[in-house]
């Protein structure tokens, strides 16, 4: 029997016949996790798999042919390249699927009788460079990359009785999922649970030392533009830094900026696209550990761009395109659309003769690297986000380019696919859109546990995590405006603040970075923000976040009351387009009034997601609390309504904390010692001091006599909201003239921080 990890993640399945009566898979290669797969099973295993479907398929010609009255022969493949990515490119991976295909070629000669490319990526030529040696001109002439219209082609060769709906046909699963997952594995990441202690490839791999505090520099000569620089490696025990440079006649330009990687865990690999020629650097950087050296094993290769005789071929392997080429078949996606929108002209005539002169002076700056769908409306996005200061709008433009290209932005819906862990716990989704075809987005900050995806995920998947979502939002913009005939802009964002409690500091620090990437990579894109739900302590939160914003941000930023949230929210989108809980009518399928097929809902990140842990030590400061003893830390508290916030963590057992008042009587509990096993995981949190005077925050090892705890902590006060911000808070309420922000704070139906 084969083991289970191959039949739930080994991608792919049979969903019925052609009109000729062949069998017919399905390959969805995107979703195929190789590495876990390889990590995870024997290659015997594999090999054994490929046998048993090609003999199946044996055995069904001969109940096929029986049926039929006359011999049927061949498989009809379908390969699906939806989500394939520069993961792909990983060696060995490729190398075992080739080795694959191998066992069905030496072993059940002319089986496949034709293979269907669909949703070709645009690495496609690249994959396809690397896998040519093993292809044969016979199964190369049986191979048809089909473009857009693939669901016409795939019609003519199947019924569409025997065709997924989601490849145009009509079949589904009986609880009428199009994707047919009963009949078609759909694969997906790997748990590491499955993984087996890891085979060593060390005769395919390259090995350094890099010792402590230095780094390992490696260069590459690349002489064709569009080659690829690909990498592997692996360390023995401890993590290590790695990036990519270019060097320029101004030193050396990040192409790959350098980031910590636990390859220590599970090896690392990827790549980049190089698009200008000259001297590659990949760096191995081990200067931020001043105690161990790394042991590394790597593998580095160059590999060309597909040249115009292998672009040729794969041209030639097109159905139904006419003179389409493959560059329009994978630009396709990225094309944007331009409808006529009277708003423009009305835009562009409130401009003023120095903003117009602005606008001239900074296409012309950005004219070399300008998007071609970024029109005079667009760039307007950009001098407002800098208040019409060219220099600071061109340099915003710039870096904003040069993110794109380094995240893939372009590709990433395509190409990305996110961790599991932010699919099942990362709060918030799109429901609908509001009355000027805005999309709609749901915002579930109080369900949200930050330090649960901290821990569970790596910052690149939080930032692509938020690229996706805004880029879907661009995408919807295109489609909205073919469909109403005008341009669509904008994101109508409601804040749902709802079981809210004072944020952890680095979980904030973290939101905010995430907010930062939406407005410094797509200026302008929130048109307004409903805050509802709003806790008591939405202030003081308020007063941390403000210093990232922008004095126009703010003033799309508005403040709803228990009593005017539906009525205010159904003004700008139809109850249709409103989840009910909300006040509008949408709900699931199953009538959840919270849309939580379409809204994440968040919830305590599991531990078993927990990665490990990241350190931040130079963040904190260290105590040491020597057995039977505490340690404790005065903290003068001068104005009424601070707030004390605190995060720490020890390193192998658990310590006692609590919070107390010095009161001429002696000490007031207000935090009361409880011992917290923060060596599992930090602790955090926070109090409202209601009283001036000195605060103590201990940490207390008395119950213990035996071992001394070394604990890291940071411990700040946060002074009360002033007369200003609280103005300002005002200035948002959309309430009414005679409600302040403390009505709101005061209502009983809103719950506020629990301590």
């Amino acid at each position: 029997m084969f083991r289970s990890i191959l039949q739930k993640y080994l991608t792919g399945g049979f969903c019925g016949h052609d009109k000729e009566g062949s069998r017919v898979r399905v390959e969805l290669y995107g979703h195929l996790d190789m590495k876990g797969i390889m990590y995870s099973a024997k290659k015997v295993d594999l090999e054994k798999t490929k046998l048993w479907q090609c003999e199946s398929t044996v055995q069904d010609w001969r109940e096929q042919s029986k049926l039929r009255g006359s011999r049927v022969d061949g498989l009809t493949v379908i390969f699906d390249m939806e989500g394939v990515s520069s993961k792909m490119l990983w060696r060995p991976g490729l190398q075992m699927y080739l080795h694959l295909v191998k066992v069905l070629e030496d072993n059940y000669p002319e089986m496949m009788k034709r293979m269907f490319v669909v949703n070709a990526p645009r690495i496609f030529p690249l994959l396809y460079k690397l896998c040519r040696p093993l292809i044969s001109e016979d199964m190369k002439n049986k191979i048809h990359v089909l473009g857009g219209n693939f669901k016409e082609t795939l019609l003519k060769y199947i019924d569409a009785e025997e065709l997924p709906v989601f490849l145009g046909g009509t079949k589904t699963d009986p609880d009428g999922n199009p994707r047919c997952a009963t009949m078609i594995c759909q694969g997906g990441p790997v748990p590491r649970e499955y993984f087996l202690q890891n085979r060593d490839s060390d005769d395919q791999l390259e090995t350094a030392t890099v010792s402590r505090g230095e780094k390992l520099c490696l260069q590459f000569e690349v002489t064709k533009p569009g080659s690829v620089l690909r990498w592997e490696f692996k360390t023995d025990d401890f993590d290590i830094g790695f990036g990519v440079f270019l060097k320029t006649d101004k030193g050396r330009e990040a192409v790959y900026p350098v980031e910590r990687v636990n390859s220590h865990m599970v090896p690392e690999d990827g790549s980049v696209t190089c698009q200008q020629t000259g001297t590659y650097e990949v760096v191995f950087d081990n200067s931020f550990s001043w105690a161990r050296g790394k042991r590394v094993q790597y593998m580095v290769e160059v590999i060309g761009p597909v040249d115009d005789g292998m672009r040729g071929e794969i041209t030639s392997m097109m159905l139904g395109q006419g003179d389409t080429t493959w560059d329009t078949i994978s630009d396709s996606q990225k094309k944007s659309y331009r409808a006529p929108d009277p708003r423009i002209t009305e835009i562009l005539k409130a401009k003023t003769p120095k903003e117009k002169a602005a606008l001239e002076q900074f296409k012309e700056r950005v004219a070399d690297i300008r998007k071609p769908d970024h029109d005079d409306y667009e760039l307007y996005k950009w001098l407002i986000a800098r208040e019409y200061n060219v220099s600071k709008a061109e340099e915003m433009y710039r870096n904003s380019m040069a993110y794109r290209e380094k995240m893939r932005v372009d590709t990433i819906l395509k190409e990305y696919t996110c961790p599991e862990v932010l699919k099942k716990y990362l709060t918030g989704g799109f429901c609908g859109h509001d009355k000027e075809g805005s999309p709609v987005r749901v915002e579930l900050y109080g369900y949200l546990d930050m330090k649960g995806i901290m821990y569970s995920a790596k910052k690149i998947d939080l930032e692509k995590a938020k690229i996706v979502e805004c880029e879907t939002i661009v995408q919807d913009w295109r489609q909205q405006s073919k469909l109403r005939g005008r341009r669509v802009d904008g994101l109508c964002l409601i804040f749902d603040m709802e079981h809210t409690k004072m944020p952890w500091r680095p979980g904030l620090q973290m939101y905010l970075t995430m907010v930062m990437v939406l407005e410094d990579n797509y200026p302008e894109m929130m048109k307004r923000m409903f805050v509802v739900n709003a806790p008591r302590i939405f202030p003081l939160i308020y007063k941390l976040v403000r210093t990232v914003m922008t004095e126009h941000m703010r003033k799309k930023i508005h403040v709803l009351t228990p009593s005017n949230t539906k009525e205010t929210l159904l003004k700008y989108i139809d109850a249709e387009e409103l989840p009910a809980y909300l006040g509008g009518l949408k709900t699931d399928p199953d009538g959840n009034p919270r849309c939580a097929t379409m809204i994440g809902q968040g919830g305590p990140v599991p531990k078993e997601y927990y990665l490990q842990t990241s350190e931040g030590e130079d963040q904190m400061e260290i105590a040491n609390v020597s057995r039977g003893s505490k340690v404790s830390l005065p903290f003068e508290i001068s104005k009424p309504g601070s707030a004390i916030r605190w995060e720490f963590k020890t390193d192998d057992y658990d310590i006692g904390f609590g919070v107390f008042l010095k009161t001429d009587k002696g000490r007031k509990e207000v935090q009361p010692v409880e011992r917290v096993n923060s060596h599992m995981v930090p602790a955090d949190g926070s109090i409202v001091c209601q009283e001036t005077g000195t605060y103590e925050v201990v940490f207390d090892n008395s119950f213990s006599w035996t071992r001394g705890k070394r604990v890291q902590y940071s411990i700040d006060v946060i002074d009360p909201v002033d007369d200003t911000i609280q103005g300002e808070l005002s200035s948002m309420l959309l309430a009414g003239a005679n409600v302040d922000w403390d009505a709101i704070a005061e209502n009983p139906n809103i719950e506020t921080t629990k301590f």
